[in-house]
């Protein structure tokens, strides 16, 4: 579902740097949700739940 690659990030600064990070391959965008991703929110409601359902990435396929 994702492709591991380098993009640029804009830091609070205004300057920016070359990151490593997971893109969506375009034939799952549609599995994506349309809301910002929030880390906290993750970890105390999202994890366990992904954790448990998650199949892995062969599974997918």
């Amino acid at each position: 579902m994702y492709a591991r690659g380098q993009v640029q990030v804009e830091l609070i600064d205004g300057s920016s740097i070359a990151v490593e990070t997971y893109i969506v391959n375009s034939r799952f965008i549609d599995c994506l949700e349309e809301v910002e991703w929030d880390f906290t929110d993750f970890l105390g409601n999202g994890k366990d739940r992904f954790r448990m359902s998650y199949k892995g990435y062969l599974e997918l396929m």
